[in-house]
């Protein structure tokens, strides 16, 4: 890799060998990482000058469900009425605002909050707060250390990009969402993945169901593509999280739970459209509601169709799989905050390589417009009623499956596929050697 010495940001991409050469010299480094910087503590700032008392975050829900368990009985986490009254004895919300909703978290992350009822609750939440930026760090350290291990100046790149990515700063850090979770388990799962460990992937995959519906297609693109040890992993660590919350709490706790779920299908209406980036949300601030179902579900089997036919041809492995499945998620899911964007990142990373416009290397463009996306969300939302994070995102899995798809015509140059066994392909002294690990 040559480093120049006058020249602007570039990507050079060898396709099939997930190998991206990036040159920048070190004034551009500089004034990534000086914007970095600005972007990541003007909200810090902002947020932190407002007086603890009139905060609103959405790790109240958290920290309240560990008060209900530490003061009641466990079926009253799923109460609505006690859900609010322990949110608004933590953390009370004025007369004549929005009031606390309910929280659809399943038991197993009540369980792993409830320790958080021996201490304060700003104390609780400074610890939160360390402990998800810990794991969206080594997060992204293992994603660029695993698909680009001898190209560090990635991280000039991707460090910076999330860094200052919106919705990682206000939407889930300074909110105390759990989206780092998610994140974490996303980037296990492609890392171990990428290694051929495909049950540990599946155990990482399974830390997911804290939200099923982060799961909406990549469960069903792993029962396409037969990922079987795969699944298996990922049964495995669903039935723990599932076994230790009914050990705690006893099996009325999943009735309760479901009554909940089911119950909240009516508060659609009552969503802030412009914090969502889902199909629903996006055509329901576009058009109104009258007709955002059904534009919603026309959209989802159209691009459900490309996607199933990217995933029958791909012949460059499952990384393009996975990453056109956890991309197409943040928007055919029936609810995707903005907070849960956060998880585009390890899907770029993971298919990097890929993101191609003809022969223009379109991974620079890409980033810029989920980056710039995500910073004018809110506000373009409000204005013109667009949520222009939902086209980014479409535009990325689109050249995700469009890659997918090129894949089915040639082999590429520097790859052999080998179907559906683990065997590595032979040394080649100019680039990496390769494999895909299959079932």
């Amino acid at each position: 890799m040559k480093l120049a010495t006058d020249a602007a940001p570039s990507f050079d991409v060898e396709a099939g060998d997930a190998w991206v050469s990036t040159t920048i010299d070190k004034s551009a480094r500089f004034l990534i990482w000086s914007v970095t910087a600005i972007l990541f503590s003007l909200p810090v700032l902002i947020q932190e000058r407002i007086v603890k008392d009139s905060r609103s975050v959405d790790f109240v829900y958290f920290y309240a469900a560990s008060t209900i368990l530490r003061d009641s009985s466990p079926e009253n986490l799923y109460n609505p009425e006690i859900q609010e009254a322990a949110c608004q004895k933590v953390l009370p919300i004025p007369n004549g605002e929005p009031t606390y909703g309910s929280s659809p978290y399943p038991p197993f992350v009540a369980l792993l909050f409830a320790p958080t009822a021996r201490l304060p609750f700003w104390g609780a939440f400074r610890i939160h707060q360390a402990i998800s930026f810990a794991l969206y760090l080594f997060g992204l350290v293992l994603l660029l250390r695993r698909f680009f291990p001898a190209q560090p100046i990635l991280s000039n790149i991707f460090l910076p990009f999330a860094l200052a990515y919106l919705p990682w700063i206000s939407n889930t850090w300074l909110n105390g969402q759990l989206s780092a979770l998610g994140f974490i388990a996303l980037a296990v799962a492609l890392a171990e993945q990428k290694s051929g460990h495909l049950f540990r992937s599946g155990l990482a995959l399974s830390v997911c169901l804290y939200k099923p519906t982060l799961l909406v297609l990549l469960i069903p693109m792993l029962l396409f593509r037969r990922q079987l040890r795969v699944l298996l992993g990922f049964a495995a660590g669903g039935c723990v999280l599932v076994g230790a919350a009914t050990i705690a709490f006893g099996w009325h706790i999943w009735v309760a739970y479901a009554r909940l779920v089911v119950s909240l299908g009516s508060l659609e209406r009552l969503r802030q459209l412009p914090q969502y980036v889902d199909l629903i949300a996006f055509f329901s601030l576009l058009t109104g509601t009258r007709f955002a179902g059904v534009l919603a579900l026309l959209s989802t089997v159209i691009a459900l169709a490309f996607l199933i036919t990217a995933w029958r041809r791909d012949k460059d492995g499952p990384q393009l799989a996975w990453a056109g499945a956890i991309t197409w998620t943040l928007i055919l899911s029936p609810y995707v905050p903005l907070y849960d964007t956060i998880l585009i990142i390890p899907s770029m990373i993971a298919s990097a390589a890929a993101f191609r416009l003809g022969r223009t290397n379109a991974l620079p463009g890409s980033l810029l417009l989920i980056f710039v996306g995500a910073w004018l969300s809110a506000a373009l939302a409000l204005l013109i009623h667009v949520q222009l994070l939902t086209v980014a995102i479409a535009v990325v899995g689109s050249l995700q499956i469009a890659a997918s798809l090129r894949s089915s015509h040639k082999e590429t140059p520097g790859h052999t596929h080998f179907p559906e066994v683990a065997v590595p392909a032979k040394p080649n002294s100019s680039c990496h050697a390769k494999w895909d690990q299959y079932p």
